[in-house]
């Protein structure tokens, strides 16, 4: 393990190996030791911040100036007033900078208590400091939470994210961010190789998603508007799922091949799939099954509930169809 400042990572009392791994992958990427939550909720270093704010306040007087040849020039005597204001203003938005990031660390201490162990490969460094300096001006709380998981993801395994996912997570705002959750209800994975939405544009608009929100998120480079077809062989298995429905796809003979239009999402989009929030939507999830079965009648579709998602592994209940039977 590292040193910092003199400071032996493995020497720190009570943190598990997870948490051990947080404090040096932070600490070597921004130069100083950090330890969760104690160090920032330190009395001295909240009086110090009030202290700071409240002379930057106070410090706002008019300097005297001057009209002189086209240019407006501020009396040099009170140069020293027009620098200590510009230094409170400094120090005001490198505390504002560091509450950020160390939220942010917090958030990704919480993330990794419960763990039990993580990846012996360290976190890249120059990722790490790609990820700090993409957060220090993070202020909003919902946000402040997807970094806080991104973080804690790499610190499991090295690699999940790439410093492509970082910049697109940088450039999205909190409404396209929540916008992502939603349609993310509506994804569909087929097996941990990619994730879709259904084309149908009447099946999204019945569920409040419309081809702005989809452009949107293309912009955000989450999705891809491009046309992919998604084709199932005959004699081979398919399984399909949400976090809720598994469905499998089994050929009866009579047919070659079933070809489904799909949006995907990129590699970003994957990539955060995997840390926010869902509550997948099992109603759509049977209708978009139905659809494919009543287009392709020689192909059988059958959806079940699925018990426990472990890794790779997914246990359901075998014996039980939920979709409606055929029309007729």
């Amino acid at each position: 393990m590292s040193a910092v400042k003199g400071v032996e990572v493995h020497d720190i009392l009570g943190l598990s190996k997870p948490l051990q791994k947080l404090v040096e992958t932070v600490s070597n990427a921004v130069g100083a030791f950090y330890a969760p939550t104690c160090v920032r909720r330190m009395a001295k270093a909240k009086a110090f911040e009030l202290q700071t704010i409240g002379e930057a306040m106070t410090s706002g007087i008019n300097l005297p100036s001057q009209y002189s040849d086209g240019k407006i020039l501020i009396d040099t005597q009170d140069y020293n007033e027009l620098a200590k204001r510009a230094g409170s203003r400094l120090i005001f938005q490198e505390l504002q900078k560091q509450q950020n990031i160390e939220s942010i660390m917090d958030i990704a201490s919480d993330e990794l208590a419960t763990d039990a162990s993580v990846s012996d490969e360290p976190v890249d460094n120059d990722w790490a400091i790609r990820f700090f300096n993409s957060v220090e001006d993070v202020s909003n709380e919902e946000m402040q939470k997807l970094w806080g998981k991104v973080l804690a993801g790499e610190v499991r395994q090295p690699g999940q994210f790439s410093v492509r996912t970082l910049e697109k997570l940088k450039n999205m705002t909190q409404k396209e961010a929540v916008l992502f959750a939603k349609v993310a209800d509506f994804c569909i994975s087929y097996g941990n190789r990619f994730q879709f939405i259904d084309m149908d544009d009447m099946l999204l608009r019945k569920y409040n998603i419309a081809f702005l929100d989809l452009l949107r998120l293309s912009d955000c480079g989450l999705l891809s508007l491009a046309e992919t077809t998604f084709t199932l062989q005959e004699n081979d298995s398919y399984t399909i799922h949400n976090q809720k429905l598994i469905a499998h796809f089994l050929f009866n003979g009579s047919a070659s091949s079933v070809r489904l239009s799909i949006y995907s999402l990129t590699d970003a989009g994957r990539e955060l799939f995997s840390i926010i929030n869902k509550t997948p939507n099992v109603q759509y999830f049977i209708e978009y099954l139905s659809k494919i079965r009543e287009k392709n009648i020689h192909v059988a579709v059958t959806a079940h509930k699925i018990e426990s998602i472990d890794g790779n592994e997914i246990r359901y209940n075998k014996l039980h169809d939920e979709l409606p039977p055929h029309k007729t």
